[in-house]
């Protein structure tokens, strides 16, 4: 401990739970300790500013402010001391925002006691002291640094990385010498990310848990929380910066499997509901014009009429039964069978329209793909959507390739369909699979909808790729 006695400043609106903070306080048997409190965000954030005290207890929610805010102004400002954020909230999203906020830990208030308040102070400020002192005798530490189960790295004032541990060679595939150059720009997945990470570290020297994109060596995308600290030269020699990597790529999947399961369940119940109320009374109005077409002499308009009305109540009947075919596929029939021949058969049945768009077909199936449990029909049914969506994006193309692949990489087999089309925009990709959306005029936009349900039924896994005017790709991996 830095001194006999901690000087923690607590910013809370609630005057009951700086008592039972207090009170919390009093029961330790580890230190000494003087509390101040202030109520309000401005007061609170000017006794901050005052670097006078060893430790912060910040409230989440402070009034009609945010304690992510004042945790923003106190990081910008300079000051590095540890801010333990107090919140009502316990979950990950929560954790994430505090600590790319610049929190040094966070406490969920139903849970603190003084057993775990006085244990979240001692080990933040021996966090603290120890991170202060690694920027000053970093060489001394190179075991915790190499045996960090962190991906860690140095580099220079260029951000040139010129070290890294075993586990940041490990994530990206990356090895090198100390005379070997390798920019930190070349991991990021895009420039743009890129640009503004490092305009964020010009302007603070120091960036805590943001999230990015980075590439491993073959091209894999990464999900990562970096945080990176210039640490100053105490003896005239050049600055360096230490960065910490946290891959979060199987945690970010897993919280999008989540929603997107939830989705799928309340779409599928809306799209039921919907379907029901609307059959119902179209029953019987197709019934209702079964009736009066027996009861009418053939007189010309009249029964004109009431075929056009007949045929548009058999349209809305079949866009039902699309609406709930994409909602839910329905119980799959799994049979062994190859991936190979199933991609095969959708492109027979799609090869009048790739021929009559005057579409150059490139077909590349590995001969290797082998045979597994699989829904051939409902398959057939996901693949000639994307197929047909790819013929129609190159109606307007000068190159006009459509491309089918299979391959097979450690027991996966992995399904590629790509065109030479207009593309998609990036900020338009993730709503791709969303019920009703569609860039197709006169599209009810159910067909993606479809294809990512039966992937879903075969734990495949969907990624899509695209550049504007350049064309797009769909990728479907399944897993061994």
């Amino acid at each position: 401990m830095p001194k006999d006695v901690i000087n923690i400043l607590l910013i809370e609106d609630d005057e009951d739970d700086y008592i039972l903070t207090r009170s919390y306080l009093t029961d330790n048997e580890r230190f000494d300790f003087k509390i101040d409190w202030e109520h309000e965000y401005d007061k609170g954030l000017e006794k901050v500013k005052e670097n006078a005290h060893d430790l912060y207890l910040v409230d989440y929610r402070l009034g009609s402010q945010s304690g992510i805010d004042l945790l923003k102004e106190a990081r910008d400002a300079g000051i590095t001391r540890p801010m333990i954020m107090l919140t009502g909230q316990d979950s990950y999203q929560t954790d994430i925002d505090s600590m790319a906020s610049g929190a040094s830990d966070y406490l969920v208030k139903g849970e603190i006691n003084n057993s775990l308040l006085e244990r979240a102070i001692r080990y933040n400020l021996e966090q603290y002291h120890n991170i202060m002192t690694l920027r000053e005798q970093e060489v001394k530490y190179r075991v915790l640094f190499e045996e960090s189960l962190d991906a860690v790295f140095i580099a220079n004032d260029s951000l040139e990385i010129r070290d890294s541990n075993f586990a940041f060679r490990k994530l990206l595939g990356v090895f090198h010498d100390s005379d070997q150059k390798l920019e930190l720009s070349s991991l990021f997945k895009n420039e743009e990310s890129y640009k503004k990470f490092k305009d964020e570290f010009d302007k603070h020297a120091y960036i805590i848990n943001r999230e990015i994109k980075l590439k491993d060596a073959e091209g894999n995308e990464k999900t990562c929380l970096i945080s990176v600290n210039r640490t100053e030269s105490q003896n005239g020699g050049p600055n360096m910066l230490q960065g910490i990597i946290k891959d979060i790529t199987l945690l970010k999947k897993a919280e999008k499997e989540l929603i997107d399961s939830e989705k799928a369940i309340l779409t599928g119940k809306m799209v039921r509901t919907v379907a029901h109320e609307i059959r119902n009374p179209l029953t019987n109005i197709i019934l209702s014009l079964k009736q009066i077409e027996k009861k009418i002499e053939d007189s010309g308009d009249t029964k004109n009429f009431i075929d056009i009305a007949g045929k548009n109540t058999l349209v809305i009947n079949t866009l039902i039964d699309e609406m709930l075919q994409a909602s839910s596929p329905g119980e799959m029939s799994f049979k062994s069978a190859s991936l190979n021949d199933i991609i095969e058969d959708s492109v027979k049945f799609c090869k009048d329209r790739i021929e009559l768009q005057n579409v150059e077909l490139v077909v590349d199936l590995d001969s290797t793909v082998d045979c597994r449990e699989l829904d051939s029909e409902q398959l057939k049914r996901a693949f000639n959507n994307v197929i047909i969506n790819a013929v129609e994006a190159m109606s307007k193309s000068e190159k006009k390739v459509l491309t089918v692949r299979s391959k097979m990489t450690d027991g996966d087999c992995t399904i590629t369909i790509s065109d030479t089309g207009e593309g998609i925009e990036e900020s338009k990709i993730n709503d791709l699979f969303e019920p009703f959306f569609t860039g197709k005029a006169g599209g009810m936009g159910l067909g993606l909808t479809l294809v990512s349900n039966v992937m879903k039924k075969h734990k495949a896994e969907v990624n899509v790729s695209s550049k504007p005017g350049e064309g797009t790709k769909f990728e479907f991996i399944f897993p061994y």
